[in-house]
């Protein structure tokens, strides 16, 4: 990792950059943990039915738009963090186009190879979560999940996942009801709600989710 002079160096010149979120004013160079994976570009890694991968989110100034590694406009994942960073030296990928990405791509490299649990989602589980009874589910898995699989089908057009999770949608309902139940006090009728849940077909629409994404995703080592 960087030394004190070489951060602040650094520091200097993310100033007012897209890349200022980099070094924190508390600790200095971010590191892998809750403030990376809140931090608007970060390493993520997904596990789906045909693999466990890893990819680059990154959030623009709109936070409605969200953008993932491509290739000719399918989800990339890379089965290792190497491949990952090898990928990031290139000239043709996402982050490539903003403003500063020459100086900070080493920077940025190293930290993707050292992953933090923040960082992953695993898609593969949920319909294995939502065969157990409602009180042994876990919201906010199971909310996490559905909102990265939202940003995938925004992102790359997944017209299937988009219906599964539209307004009015099973998923939608049941998404409405997990995030009642992660308040501090969930009501009689939000607990009401996750035993009526119809398990059997919401498992089923998560697993052709499952599909459409596997479907969509591209590999790489």
């Amino acid at each position: 990792m960087p030394d004190d002079d070489e951060i602040e160096a650094f520091s200097t010149y993310v100033v007012g950059s897209p890349w200022a979120w980099l070094v924190q004013p508390d600790r200095g160079f971010v590191m892998p943990g809750r403030p990376w994976f809140e931090a608007p570009i970060h390493p993520l890694h997904v596990t789906l039915p045909s693999g466990r991968g890893y990819t680059i989110r990154a959030c623009f100034q709109d936070p409605d738009e969200i953008g993932f590694l491509d290739r000719d406009g399918r989800p990339l994942l890379f089965r290792s963090t190497e491949g990952l960073a090898r990928h990031l030296e290139r000239d043709d990928h996402l982050l490539a186009g903003i403003e500063g990405w020459a100086r900070v791509k080493d920077w940025f490299a190293n930290l993707v190879l050292t992953p933090d649990d923040e960082d992953r989602v695993d898609l593969e589980i949920v319909p294995l979560i939502l065969q157990h009874p409602p009180a042994q589910w876990l919201p906010d898995l199971l909310v996490r999940s559905r909102d990265l699989v939202a940003e995938l089908a925004a992102a790359f057009a997944l017209r299937e996942v988009s219906r599964l999770i539209a307004r009015g949608s099973r998923l939608d309902e049941l998404d409405d009801v997990l995030r009642r139940s992660q308040r501090s006090v969930a009501g009689w009728s939000t607990r009401r709600r996750l035993r009526t849940v119809d398990t059997v077909r919401v498992v089923g629409d998560w697993r052709r989710i499952l599909d459409a994404v596997d479907r969509a995703v591209v590999w790489e080592d």
